[in-house]
């Protein structure tokens, strides 16, 4: 009896003083510092993210805790070296404690890596002949002698089950797919087999309730129904479905996993914009002065598409009233075809014009460039200088732009080209012959990040029969906030020998711009303008240079600009303001 309690007593005060040592250990957490030697970069980053000690080393840990992961960093190194093909390293840990904590050190001398050996990768069923998997075959990244990677290994199988799902092989599996490692010899051996499995083709698409007629949304599908199978094609109708800008929201969902007929359902869901929209807008430029626009689209004429734009822009010198009728096309690519009326009066420093011009015309896009392709017939009654006439012109057109940037609003880099075409001939309904070609392109970049530089050229020339013939809006004439800055609007080109501006045949404009912000959405730039419209290219060029402010507003970038025209004789100062994009 006396034992039993003598025992009792021993193992009740072996628990207890246990106890009060592990209420010790957790009552005093401490600082823990990890080194490593031996490893940098990416194999060094994988090392500290699988060690269980690094991990932890920041929270509040017990030296029993410590100590124990300590124990498991061993392992834990070996299996993150194993990804890399280090299979045989050599490893020396220690821990101490110091006065600041704990300091566990670890040495890593990998070794000599495991390289890549034999390579199989064969491919069967019915895509096996394919380009698809004719690329993976020959485009596989392993390369004989080469150290191994887990990750490649990995990234590779991976690509090849993502492309075979991407064309439609949704059956598709690996029939084998292994790495074998002989650490030993320090080689590995991949072989890879890929059953592709049965192709799935396009079933039955299906629109969501519209104003517009289903056969009408299937001119935008890229595909037909018992097309194979291709996961860019729906990202494709939802591009071309957004683009017609007939939809609030465009919703296209594949179904990869219907039915046991090979298909793939297409389901489209569509959320129509408002059958009408009202827009209205103040500004003001020096150009033009206050300007006030309305506007009003008819968007869903009927079930085929066709809308209607009309627009009224006023302003004491340029006003324009507009209508237009647009008709979606489908044929070799998508277009759309239209009748535009418009009637504007114009009133420059420097010329006089009322017109009324009638277009029939195509845009459309081709190799990668937005394509217009008009017929005009254009009445105008203009008076420049001494010239005052009313020409009627049957006026053919082409023309080709592009845009691209990183932000619609504020680019920080990007720009714009275009191309027009234009020309008339007396027999066809014109009362002189000309033609006419405009190039211009602007360029914007960044340089640092909170300043740019702009740089724009416009280049024109025009071939006629009979200049005074050619009306106003035909003519070139330079100066003012887009042209060049510190002379006024359209002031600038050929004069007659009363010393008024007539206009020219030829035009080159450019500008160096650079602008930098100084404070949030506020900024300064600095400006030097130059070109001319001319009657031949040897004529002289005029300069404008200045200094402008910026500020970024949340309708568009909004610029101040102060200019001197520095070739007139004055070197008169004007103030520009302006509103708008850049591209």
């Amino acid at each position: 009896m006396l034992n039993r309690i003598l025992l009792t007593t021993c193992l009740l005060l072996t628990v207890l003083t246990a106890a009060a040592a592990e209420d010790d250990d957790t009552s005093a957490p401490t600082a823990v510092e990890v080194r490593f030697s031996g490893v940098s970069n990416a194999i060094l980053e994988n090392v500290k993210a699988s060690v269980s000690l690094h991990r932890e080393r920041e929270r509040d840990l017990t030296a029993t805790r410590i100590r124990f992961l300590h124990s498991r960093a061993s392992d834990e190194i070996r299996k993150a070296l194993k990804v890399f093909g280090y299979y045989s390293p050599d490893i020396e840990t220690n821990l101490t404690q110091t006065e600041d904590g704990w300091l566990a050190e670890y040495t890593i001398e990998p070794g000599k890596p495991v390289t890549i050996g034999q390579v199989d990768i064969r491919f069967s069923g019915e895509g096996a002949d394919t380009e698809t998997f004719d690329e993976l075959r020959a485009d596989h990244p392993f390369r004989q002698g080469a150290r191994l990677e887990h990750q490649t290994y990995d990234n590779y199988r991976n690509r090849i089950e993502r492309r075979a799902r991407e064309r439609g092989y949704f059956d598709a599996t690996f029939k084998r797919r292994e790495m074998r490692v002989d650490p030993k010899a320090r080689r590995a051996d991949i072989v890879l087999e890929f059953d592709t499995g049965p192709r799935y083709r396009y079933g039955p698409v299906s629109f969501s309730e519209t104003p517009l007629a289903p056969d009408f949304l299937r001119n935008y599908l890229p595909f037909a129904e018992g097309d194979p199978y291709d996961s860019r094609d729906p990202l494709k109708l939802r591009e071309r479905l957004i683009d017609s800008d007939m939809f609030s929201s465009v919703n296209v969902r594949p179904d990869e996993t219907a039915g046991d007929d090979l298909e793939v359902p297409v389901d489209v869901e569509l959320e129509p914009r408002k059958p009408n929209r009202y827009t209205a807008g103040v500004g003001f430029a020096t150009d033009t002065g206050p300007r006030l626009r309305l506007g009003w689209e008819a968007r869903y004429l009927n079930e085929r598409g066709h809308r209607f734009d009309s627009e009224l822009r006023l302003s004491p010198v340029t006003s324009t009233l507009s209508g237009t009728y647009l008709m979606p096309y489908f044929r070799d690519r998508d277009a759309d075809v239209g009748v535009r009326g418009s009637l504007t009066n114009e009133d420059t420093d420097t010329s006089k014009s009322r017109s009324g011009q009638a277009t029939l015309f195509q845009n459309t896009s081709r190799w990668g460039w937005n394509e217009t392709l008009s017929a005009s017939y254009l009445v105008e009654d203009f008076e420049v200088a001494n010239d005052s006439d009313t020409t009627k012109l049957f006026i053919p057109g082409a023309s080709w732009w592009r845009s691209w940037s990183d932000d619609p609003i504020y680019a920080r880099r990007g720009g714009r080209l275009s191309l027009d075409l234009k020309g008339a001939a007396e027999p066809l309904l014109s009362d002189t012959s000309f033609i006419q070609a405009t190039v211009s392109g602007k360029y914007v970049r960044a340089l640092g990040w909170r300043n740019r530089l702009l740089v724009r050229v416009k280049l024109g020339a025009t071939e006629v029969t009979d200049f005074s013939k050619l009306p106003a809006s035909l003519r070139y004439f330079a100066g003012g906030d887009n042209s060049i800055r510190g002379f006024g609007y359209q002031t600038l080109g050929p004069e007659n020998d009363d010393g008024e501006v007539v206009g020219g045949r030829y035009l080159f404009v450019g500008s160096i711009e650079y602008e930098q912000f100084v404070y949030k959405d506020y900024g300064v730039a600095t400006f030097v303008d130059f070109g001319n419209a001319m009657s031949s290219f040897s004529d002289p060029l005029e300069v404008g240079a200045g200094v402008g402010l910026r500020w970024l507003s949340p309708v568009g970038l909004i610029k101040v600009d102060v200019a001197a025209g520095v070739t007139a004789e004055d070197t008169p100062l004007r103030l520009h303001i302006s509103l708008g994009a850049d591209l």
